[in-house]
């Protein structure tokens, strides 16, 4: 029965298209189109470390919570015009809690290994 109405739906589609020489619109098939809803866009800012620091900005995420998780971070210098590092991990099922710490950790790490003593990390956690 469904691919009847498919193969039904596929055939006027064709014709409409090839024979009308139209493109179909919404209106035509009385379909309900609903606007989206606009994003809601929020300003940021993005401070300069201080000299001779690194600065680490990290974000981790989960598919529900737990779920599926990655982390992403992205290092750069105190003049903010250089990217030093930039690392997406997946982190199997874990929460957006640990994802958000994988992410600042894999940053402490990177520094530690590229011989960066200093750095400043932050990220957008907020508890709840």
């Amino acid at each position: 029965m469904c691919l009847a109405v498919l193969n039904y739906a596929w055939t006027v589609r064709n014709k409409t298209i090839n024979e009308e020489h139209t493109s179909i619109s919404a209106a035509k098939w009385a379909v309900m189109v609903q606007p989206k809803k606009p994003p809601n866009i929020k300003t940021c800012y993005w401070d300069l470390p201080g000299k001779d620091i690194m600065k680490a900005s990290t974000d981790g995420s989960s598919r529900d919570n737990p779920g599926r998780s990655g982390c992403g971070i992205i290092i750069r210098d105190d003049t903010a015009r250089n990217i030093r590092g930039v690392q997406l991990k997946g982190l199997g099922i874990t929460s957006s809690y640990m994802a958000e710490c994988h992410g600042i950790l894999n940053a402490a790490e990177t520094a530690y290994k590229k011989g960066w003593p200093r750095l400043f990390s932050g990220c957008n956690y907020k508890l709840q």
